[in-house]
């Protein structure tokens, strides 16, 4: 079930069924197909709850990319936070963190672009390749 939930600079988004140390709280919406955002917590105090908890929010460097054309702005950032995740959960990162969210026109055309990272949440500092990193329940 999708949400209407605002994708802004320094969302979080979570793949549903991540694992999360057990100390940790906080309030989610829906977001897209399998994918929630975290709504009480900046990124900084989801870092430092995650350091306090002894895990790990590993940053990946490679940037995601969405832009989608249309004249609606609410359904094209939707689309455009789906294909974000869909590139996320592809390389089996289990966490999203959004960088820039523009809307702008190109011949006249609207459109929204959307930028981000993945991240991975685990307890283990060093990060595992592909299947071995999936802490999520979605695969």
């Amino acid at each position: 079930m999708e949400n209407r939930t605002t994708i802004q600079k320094g969302s979080l988004l979570l793949a549903e069924g991540t694992q999360l140390p057990a100390s940790m709280f906080m309030t989610t919406a829906p977001c897209t197909p399998g994918w929630k955002q975290i709504q009480n917590v900046t990124i900084q105090g989801f870092k430092e709850l995650i350091a306090r908890a002894g895990w790990h929010f590993l940053f990946i460097a490679t940037e995601l990319e969405a832009t989608i054309y249309g004249w609606n702005t609410e359904t094209a950032v939707r689309k455009a936070t789906r294909r974000i995740t869909e590139q996320s959960q592809a390389a089996k990162y289990n966490c999203v963190e959004i960088l820039r969210v523009e809307a702008s026109r190109f011949l006249g055309i609207p459109f929204v672009r959307i930028t981000a990272h993945s991240r991975q949440i685990q307890e283990r500092g060093n990060l595992a390749a592909g299947r071995a990193r999936i802490s999520h329940a979605s695969e």
